[in-house]
């Protein structure tokens, strides 16, 4: 028997089983690999090729701010409330979460927010009340899945007034500036709504 290295130029085709120490050389055409047999360090590979897996949340933007902004009698925006998002797809949806540490400087106070969108019409007011007392802190926190339909940039922003007595944001109750406003938005993947 040969104890050389033998060259197969035109190929080799095996019909058993071949058994080796070791193999060399590339393995892109290889098949049929049993996944438990796979051991050792995989390297770097990308994922571009690959389909069906969702992840979900597709973006997340917050901003947020911690002066003092009083509310008048008609409708204003919140400075520094604004976020202006461009979608993935008409097709996903996006969470907006105004979370507004209200303050009512006068007693029998009513403060309101609003969701105001570039895009569509969201007319839906949350509100705060507070009585008898003055220099009370209170929160309003909404959740509002929005289908916006559009590939084009929107801009959501946060608008509040009250409709009785007087406030506004981000103090507690011995009126001192602890307080603080955010708004997020998040723009979700439609195939995880239910």
């Amino acid at each position: 028997a040969s104890t050389g290295a033998p060259t197969a130029p035109n190929g080799l085709v095996v019909t058993g089983v071949s058994t080796a120490t070791s193999f060399s050389g590339s393995g892109a055409n290889l098949t049929s690999l049993p996944a438990g047999q796979l051991t050792g360090a995989l390297p770097a590979i990308s994922g571009a090729n690959l389909t069906g897996i969702v992840t979900g949340i597709l973006q997340v933007k917050q901003v947020k701010t911690t002066a003092y902004i009083t509310s008048g009698s008609s409708w204003t925006d919140i400075t520094g409330l604004s976020i202006t998002i461009t979608p993935t797809a008409a097709t996903t949806q996006m969470m907006l979460i105004p979370n507004i540490s209200t303050y009512h400087a006068s007693g029998s106070t009513q403060y309101t927010i609003k969701i105001v969108s570039s895009n569509s019409t969201i007319e839906y007011v949350c509100g705060d009340f507070w009585s008898p007392g003055s220099g009370v802190s209170g929160n309003i926190t909404q959740f509002y899945l929005d289908d916006h339909n559009t590939t084009n940039a929107i801009t959501y922003k946060i608008q509040h007034k009250h409709y009785s007595g007087s406030g506004g944001i981000n103090k507690d109750w011995s009126g001192n500036l602890n307080g603080v406003s955010t708004f997020t938005v998040i723009e979700l993947d439609s195939s995880v709504i239910s």
